[in-house]
């Protein structure tokens, strides 16, 4: 009986193994490797510093902006309330626009940035007060 289950342990340990390896196999024959390319930079289409937010003031700055485009930033409290509603000049979006926070109490608040009623990003803010 224990030489029946060394056998079958070591059976099914092979196996796994040749499985692994002809899946491997397979993905590499699918994802061949086309030389060098350039790194992708990206940069993050919201920043909202300092975080976190002492004193009551934040700076809001976003890239990307196009003509025409209306902006706004959305301030939601931890459980998705909506508490803040501010309008973004997109000449100020690169250095940024002062958003004042000192009515908001203390605490975890996502800012959104809207473009044309559209989300295109989110970042987490922690207000000290």
């Amino acid at each position: 009986m224990k030489i029946f289950t060394y056998i079958l342990v070591f059976t099914t340990l092979l196996l796994t193994q040749l499985a692994a390896t002809a899946t491997h196999l397979r993905v590499g024959a699918r994802h061949r490797a086309q030389g060098p390319q350039e790194p992708t930079v990206t940069t993050a289409p919201l920043t909202v510093y300092p975080n976190p937010v002492r004193g009551g003031q934040a700076t809001v700055a976003f890239n990307d902006t196009k003509p025409g485009k209306a902006y706004r930033l959305r301030i939601s409290n931890i459980i998705g309330r909506e508490v803040r509603n501010v309008s973004l000049r997109p000449e100020t979006a690169v250095q940024g626009q002062i958003i004042d926070l000192s009515a908001l109490p203390g605490g975890i608040y996502f800012c959104s940035l809207l473009m044309d009623e559209q989300v295109v990003a989110t970042k987490r803010l922690t207000l000290q007060n």
